[in-house]
This record gives C-alpha cells, sequence and structure tokens, in this order.
C-alpha cells in the first residue's frame, strides 16, 4: 500500500466521490434539465431541446447531447441550468465542514499519501471544488494553473514559483523547496472559471459571466481543446503517462 501510494501517485477523482458527498448525479441534472430547461429555451432552442428531452428515456443525457448538439444559446443555458442545481448543494457541504459537523473523504485520504516535493497530480472531471476545499482544510496547498484570486489569470509558471518556500545551494546547483500541494487538473473546467472577453478568468466571487465547464455531449470534444481546457487536459494526460494511477471514486 505504501509504495502504490508513494512518489509517482495519479489521483484521478470522479463523480463518485463528489456524490458520495451528496452533490447531485447525472440523473439528479437529468431530471432538473427536464423541469427546468422549457422555461430557459425559447423558438428554435426550445424546438432543439425538445428533439433532446425526447431521447432522455431511452439513451440518457450524455447519449441525447451526443445524438442531437445543442446550439450555442441553448448549450449556455443548460450551462446555467447545471451550475443552478450545483451551487447550492456544493455550498451546503462546505458550510458544514466549516462547521464541524463532517469531514470531506478526500481531507481524510491526504495525510496517508506521500507529499512528494513536486506535488500531487489530481485529475478530475468534476466541475464542484470540493477536491480544492479539501485539500486546503486538510493543510495543502491546490496548484490550479491560475494566479490571482478575485481576478485569477492562466498562468502556469506563475502559479507554481506561488508555491516556492527556499532555495539551498548545493554545489553548482539550486535545489527549491515547495509548499505540499496538489497540481490539479479539470479538463471539463469548473464552478469557479469564467469566460472574460477573450481571456478565462477564475474568480472565487460569484460573476454574471459565462461559466467554463464542458457540459456531456458532442460539443465537449470541440471545446476540449480551448483554453484552458486544453491545457488542463494536457497536463492530465502527461501525468498520467508520467506515473502510476489510482483511482478514488467514493
Amino acid at each position: 500500500m505504501q509504495a502504490h501510494l508513494g512518489d509517482g501517485l495519479v489521483l484521478i477523482v470522479g463523480s463518485g466521490l463528489s456524490c458520495a458527498e451528496g452533490m447531485p448525479g447525472m440523473a439528479q441534472l437529468q431530471a432538473h434539465l427536464r423541469a427546468i430547461m422549457p422555461s430557459r429555451a425559447s423558438g428554435t432552442d426550445l424546438a432543439l431541446w425538445n428533439s433532446i428531452e425526447s431521447l432522455l428515456d431511452s439513451v440518457g443525457l450524455e447519449g441525447a447531447l451526443l445524438q442531437i448538439p445543442p446550439s450555442t444559446d441553448l448549450e449556455v443555458a443548460i450551462m446555467g441550468a447545471t451550475t443552478d442545481l450545483l451551487m447550492p448543494k456544493e455550498a451546503q457541504i462546505i458550510a458544514e465542514v466549516v462547521s464541524g459537523a463532517r469531514q470531506l473523504r478526500f481531507s481524510r485520504l491526504i495525510p496517508h499519501l506521500l507529499k512528494p516535493n513536486s506535488g500531487i497530480p489530481v485529475v478530475t472531471t468534476n466541475y464542484d471544488r470540493l477536491v480544492e476545499f479539501a485539500a486546503e482544510v486538510a493543510g495543502m496547498g491546490v496548484d490550479t494553473m491560475f494566479v490571482g484570486t478575485h481576478c485569477g489569470k492562466v498562468n502556469e509558471n506563475e502559479s507554481r514559483w506561488s508555491f516556492c518556500r527556499k532555495g539551498e545551494l548545493k554545489g553548482k546547483t539550486v535545489r527549491f523547496f515547495y509548499k505540499d500541494r496538489i497540481l490539479l487538473f479539470k479538463p471539463h473546467g469548473s464552478l469557479d472559471w469564467y469566460q472574460r472577453g477573450n481571456e478565462p478568468m477564475r474568480s472565487s466571487i460569484e460573476l454574471s459571466l459565462p461559466r467554463l465547464i464542458i457540459t456531456p455531449g458532442l460539443n465537449k470534444f470541440r471545446n476540449g481543446y480551448e483554453n484552458p481546457f486544453d491545457r488542463h487536459r494536457d497536463r492530465a494526460n502527461a501525468a498520467n503517462d508520467d506515473r502510476n494511477c489510482a483511482r478514488s471514486a467514493g
């Protein structure tokens, strides 16, 4: 067990971990969209949603969106409805942790992992911020490749150096020491990622800007090649290629 959880580990966190903490899963999202989308779409977008909705019982949400890709406006409406479902539950879970009523499973795992100077790569397709919150509660830093809290910009190099704590000269080389941290890769986006003009932005403040999350369906393959999804996907793939993988599903 120690060898498996040693240096070289990549943690892959799927929706199972979030669902185990009480976050809505795909079934709840499907039911939520079915109930709310008729009031969020109109005209040709409503007709398109009705076509998607007719397939939900037979092929599920992702299958329906694969067969009938939404328009840009309909996809934005689906993102907004998805956010409306997830945000209140995420806030409730975090409030319970802050009050001491519960401990997140990821926080319980972290003390049992070796903390390499290079950081622990964590890949998650979840939109929520439970992994980030759990890591910080456990005393870890979280390298998201964004720099800044309220108006964060993508800057992988600056983000990495922000965790450097000291350097020691060893002969002709300098060894740098970093804060214990996870290297968080979110190839499907995050609830705190926004599109501001032509640039992605990360903010802890609720903003009236389009969120950068990739919804299920065919469009996710196209959107996955846009910034910052592409960089997070590339780094996640590189981490998987270089290290052993362990799966955390709750």
